[in-house]
């Protein structure tokens, strides 16, 4: 996985934070809501990409990639 997309998931929950508590001043309860869905979508997602990244230290490379390589092979044929 790369470590670019970890990064850029952090940032966008950064912005959407912001977006969230700007139309909360402004009271606009309809678009704070609909980005507080975006938000809760891109905390799991983040929650998933951490995950992912550590499993290969945690477990172990080759551990890992023998876990993988069934999806893998599947996904090439």
């Amino acid at each position: 996985m790369n470590r670019r997309r970890l990064c850029a998931a952090k940032h966008a929950r950064l912005g959407l934070n912001q977006w969230a508590e700007r139309t909360a001043a402004e009271h606009d309860a309809i678009i704070r809501m609909l980005i507080e869905k975006i938000l809760a979508d891109e905390e799991a997602h983040l929650a998933w990409l951490e995950q992912e990244w550590n499993l290969p230290e945690k477990s172990g490379e080759p551990l890992y990639l023998s876990k993988r390589m069934p999806s893998i092979v599947l996904t090439l044929f």
